[in-house]
């Protein structure tokens, strides 16, 4: 039972982690993310939580990742939804590549799941 959660908690757990890392890492870089790279770096985490949990943990990691984005480094600071134009372009893209992300994890891992299968077991 033990198990079963630890592992739920890694699967689920790993890209919010991964992504608090690169939000302080786009912080501590300050003007060098700005404007146009508002959601550089915010791939990883998705790309990680993709590759570790699936696409539900990936889809999780892409939303808060837009939020924060949203909130910390899209103008005007420290608001959420206010957007203009390029900006609204910026963060429908980010969203729909992540949930691409996501849709692709969920192919790797059914075909996974599909030879873990087929696969005879090696003693």
């Amino acid at each position: 039972m033990f198990e079963k959660h630890h592992r739920l908690l890694l699967r689920y757990g790993l890209g919010p982690l991964v992504l608090m890392v690169a939000l302080l890492l786009k912080e501590w870089t300050g003007a060098a993310f700005s404007g146009q790279g508002a959601f550089l770096l915010l791939f990883v985490p998705v790309l990680i939580s993709a590759w570790r949990g699936g696409p539900g943990p990936a889809l999780i990691t892409t939303f808060l990742a837009a939020a924060a984005s949203d909130y910390f480094f899209l103008p005007p600071l420290h608001s959420f939804g206010r957007f203009d134009r390029s900006t609204l372009t910026q963060f429908s893209l980010f969203i729909l590549e992540g949930i691409a992300i996501s849709f692709l994890a969920a192919a790797v891992h059914s075909s996974k799941r599909r030879v873990d299968r087929t696969a005879p077991s090696e003693k």
